[in-house]
C-alpha cells in the first residue's frame, strides 16, 4: 500500500514538470515583432525587429526564427540569416539562456517593378520555434507606398532632311509630379534604314535591339523628381528616302502614373527626301580672306542653275575639309553643307558666301564644291525666349550687325522677315552658340538668310534663345 502510494506520487510529480514546459511555451516564452516604418516607400530601407526572452526556467537549444514572405527578399542582412527557397528566412539560436533578452534584425528594401494601379502590402509571417513547446506566430503586414507621377514625353525631328543627312531627333521627359518616379525609361523605335550614331548627354546608360519595326532604343534616366525633367538628343542618319514613322514612350518602375496619355509621342509621317535630278554648277568667285571682325576666313562663291528648269532650291556640300566650316547648316555623310532656301530660276544664279574657322588664318584650298537640288526647305522658327537686341548697324556693303546679350555656350537663332509684323518670318542658318555675354551677327546674305540685304526693300530682326 505504502508502494503504491509512492507510484502515485511520482506521477504527479512528472505530470507538474511538463504541464511547467507546456506553459512556457504558450505563457512564458516572450516574443514581439515590428516593422518599421509603416507604410514604407519603394526603395526605402524596412527594418524588423525581432524580441524574444526565455522565461521558461530552463535552457532551450536549437531555437529557430522563421521569417515566411510574401516577396522576394531583399536587402543585406546582419549575419545569421539563412534562405531557404525563394521566400523564406531563418535564423536559428544555438542556445537560449533563461531571462536572457534577444534582439533579431532583418531587413528589406521593396524593389517591385511593373506600372502599378493599386497599392501594394507585404506580408511577413513570423514564427518561433522552440523544440517541444508550442510555435508561436505573427503576422507583420506592411503597406508600400508606390509614388504616383504623370511622366510627359515630347518628340522633335527637323524638316527638310535629306537621304544620309546627320540629323538630331530631340526628346523632351517631364516628371509632372507629384512624387518622385524611380527607373524613367524612355523607348525609342528607328526604322530598319536608320543608323544610330550617338546620345548626349553621353553618360546615360542606353541598349539598342532589333524590334519588329526597326531598331529599339531603351535609355535609362534614372530618377525623375516632382516637376523634373530631362532633354535626349538622338544622332541617326536615315539611309533612304521615304515617308517613316517615329515613335517613343515613357515608363517608370514601379510608380502609380495618373495620366498614361501623353506617356507616348510619335511623327507619324516624317518625311525623308531624295536629292532631285537639278543642274548646278557652284564655283569660286573671290579668294579668301581673313575677316578680323569674327575672327573667320570668308570666301564668295556663285551658285548657278544651268539646267533647263527651275531649282526650288539648293545645297552646296564642302568635302574634303581639314578644318570648320562655321555657316554650315548640317552635314550629309561626311560633308558639311550650306543651303538656298530659294528658287532659282533657268539660268540665274547667286553668291553665296562660306566661313570657315582656321586657327591659322591661312587660306585654306583642301576642299571640293558639289551642288545639288533640294526639295525646299521650310525651317521653322524655334520656340524659345526672346533677348533684347541692344544695336543694330548697318555696313555700307549690304551688311547688318546685330549685338546682343548672351550667355556663354547657350544656343541662339535670328529670326528675320521683311515686314515688322513678322508675318513671314525665318530663322536664319544655322543657330549661333555665344562665345561671351555678347555676341555679334552679321547678315551678309545667302546661306545666313534667304536672300540679300540689297534685294528686299526692308528687313526686320529678333532673336531667340532657344530652348
Amino acid at each position: 500500500m505504502i508502494a503504491r502510494l509512492r507510484i502515485t506520487t511520482c506521477v504527479w510529480l512528472a505530470l507538474g514538470v511538463l504541464g511547467l514546459a507546456l506553459r512556457a511555451g504558450a505563457a512564458d516564452f516572450g516574443f514581439s515583432a515590428s516593422a518599421t516604418p509603416n507604410p514604407v516607400t519603394v526603395s526605402n530601407t524596412l527594418t524588423y525587429s525581432f524580441n524574444i526572452t526565455n522565461t521558461s526556467g530552463g535552457l532551450l537549444t536549437n531555437v529557430f526564427l522563421t521569417n515566411q514572405l510574401s516577396y522576394i527578399p531583399t536587402g543585406t542582412n546582419p549575419p545569421g540569416w539563412l534562405t531557404l527557397g525563394s521566400n523564406t528566412l531563418v535564423f536559428q539560436i544555438t542556445n537560449l539562456f533563461p531571462e536572457v533578452f534577444t534582439n533579431l534584425t532583418r531587413f528589406g528594401s521593396p524593389l517591385v517593378s511593373g506600372i502599378r494601379t493599386n497599392s501594394l502590402f507585404w506580408t511577413n509571417t513570423a514564427t518561433l520555434v522552440v523544440p517541444g513547446l508550442t510555435n508561436i506566430t505573427t503576422n507583420l503586414v506592411t503597406k508600400v507606398l508606390i509614388p504616383q507621377c504623370d511622366l510627359q514625353v515630347a518628340l522633335a525631328a527637323p524638316p527638310g532632311v535629306v537621304v544620309n543627312d546627320l540629323i538630331v531627333l530631340d526628346l523632351s521627359v517631364t516628371n509632372l509630379g507629384p512624387d518622385t518616379a524611380p527607373n524613367v525609361l524612355v523607348t525609342n523605335i528607328l526604322p530598319p534604314s536608320f543608323k544610330f550614331l550617338g546620345l548626349t548627354p553621353a553618360g546615360l546608360t542606353s541598349t539598342l535591339t532589333n524590334h519588329p519595326l526597326g531598331m529599339s532604343l531603351v535609355i535609362n534616366i534614372g530618377a525623375l523628381t516632382n516637376k523634373g525633367s530631362a532633354q535626349l538628343h538622338l544622332q541617326v542618319q536615315p539611309t533612304n528616302s521615304g515617308p517613316f514613322a517615329l515613335g517613343a514612350n515613357i515608363v517608370a518602375s514601379p510608380v502609380l502614373d495618373t495620366n498614361l496619355v501623353n506617356n507616348v509621342a510619335s511623327i507619324t509621317n516624317f518625311n525623308v527626301s531624295p536629292t532631285l535630278p537639278g543642274e548646278l554648277q557652284v564655283s569660286l568667285v573671290s579668294t579668301q580672306r581673313f575677316n578680323p571682325q569674327t575672327g573667320l576666313m570668308e570666301q564668295t562663291i556663285r551658285l548657278s542653275n544651268t539646267g533647263l528648269a527651275e531649282v526650288v532650291s539648293a545645297r552646296v556640300l564642302v568635302a574634303g575639309l581639314t578644318n570648320w566650316l562655321f555657316n554650315a547648316s548640317g552635314t550629309n555623310g561626311s560633308a558639311p553643307f550650306v543651303v538656298y532656301g530659294g528658287p532659282l530660276a533657268i539660268g540665274e544664279s547667286v553668291t553665296m558666301l562660306l566661313k570657315f574657322f582656321v586657327p591659322t588664318r591661312q587660306a585654306v584650298t583642301n576642299f571640293t564644291l558639289l551642288a545639288v537640288e533640294v526639295p525646299l526647305p521650310i525651317p521653322l522658327v524655334p520656340a524659345g525666349t526672346p533677348v533684347p537686341i541692344t544695336r543694330i548697324l548697318q555696313f555700307g556693303l549690304g551688311q547688318t550687325l546685330i549685338e546682343f546679350p548672351s550667355t556663354t555656350n547657350r544656343s541662339y537663332t535670328l529670326v528675320y522677315s521683311d515686314n515688322v509684323s513678322f508675318s513671314n518670318a525665318r530663322p536664319s542658318q544655322p543657330a549661333l552658340v555665344a562665345p561671351a555675354d555678347q555676341t555679334q551677327w552679321i547678315d551678309d546674305g545667302p546661306p545666313a538668310t534667304s536672300t540679300a540685304l540689297t534685294n528686299v526693300p526692308a528687313r526686320f530682326y529678333r532673336v531667340i534663345l532657344n530652348q
